[in-house]
C-alpha cells in the first residue's frame, strides 16, 4: 500500500436532509448518481478500495471506480442514530426532548436510544484502521496505489481524527461534503 489515505463521502442520498438517516439504507439520489457518475474516470484507481455496506456508500465506490472492487465492511457505516433514524429532527425534538437533551450534552460517551454513541463509532472504526489499514507498513517508494476508503460523515470524521492523532472530542473539527471534499493522509513522510 502507498502511503496515502484517501477518506472521500459518498454521493448525495435520497433521502430528505430533515430526517435523522444514520445507518438507513437508502440509495443514492438522481443527483447523487449523476454526480458519481460524472466524477468517474477524474479519480486514479486506487490500489485498495474500502466502503461501507450501505448502498450510498457502496454504489458511490462502484461509480467512481469501476474497474476496482471495493472491500465492503459494515464497520464503515455511519453513526447509528437507533430509534430515532428514519424520523424528522423536528418530531425527535419535539417527542423526545429529555433524551435529545442529554445526548447533546453528552455525545461522546451517550448514544440514542438503540444507537451509539460518538465512542463507540470511534471504536469500530479504530478496529478497522487497525485491520484494513495499517499505518506501519506504509512506506516511502511504495507505489501499490492509495488507500481509498468511501463512507459517511460520521466514520470518516472518526477515521480523520485517529490518523491525526486526534480523541473524540475533536469529532466535529472536519466536515465532509458529498464527493466533493476529501482529506489525504500522506504517512510517506
Amino acid at each position: 500500500m502507498s502511503g496515502r489515505i484517501v477518506l472521500l463521502r459518498h454521493a448525495e442520498p435520497r433521502v430528505s436532509p430533515d430526517i435523522c438517516y444514520g445507518q438507513l439504507d437508502v440509495a443514492l439520489s438522481e443527483s447523487g448518481l449523476k454526480s458519481a457518475t460524472a466524477s468517474s474516470g477524474q479519480l486514479q484507481p486506487p490500489g485498495r478500495l474500502f466502503c461501507s455496506d450501505l448502498r450510498r456508500a457502496e454504489e458511490s465506490a462502484n461509480l467512481l471506480f469501476p474497474t476496482t472492487t471495493p472491500q465492503v465492511d459494515p464497520r464503515l457505516r455511519e453513526v447509528s442514530m437507533g430509534h430515532w433514524e428514519g424520523l424528522r429532527w423536528d418530531d425527535i425534538h419535539s417527542n423526545d426532548q429529555q433524551r435529545m437533551k442529554l445526548w447533546g450534552q453528552n455525545w461522546i460517551s451517550v448514544a440514542p436510544p438503540g444507537g451509539e454513541s460518538a465512542q463507540q463509532l470511534f471504536d469500530r472504526t479504530e478496529e478497522f484502521l487497525l485491520q484494513c489499514v495499517p499505518q506501519g507498513r506504509a512506506t516511502k517508494g511504495n507505489d501499490e496505489g492509495d488507500t481509498v476508503i468511501i463512507a459517511h460523515q460520521g466514520s470518516l470524521r472518526a477515521i480523520s481524527c485517529l490518523l491525526a492523532g486526534l480523541s473524540v472530542a475533536h469529532f466535529f473539527s472536519t466536515s465532509f461534503s458529498y464527493l466533493a471534499a476529501f482529506t489525504v493522509f500522506d504517512l510517506r513522510s
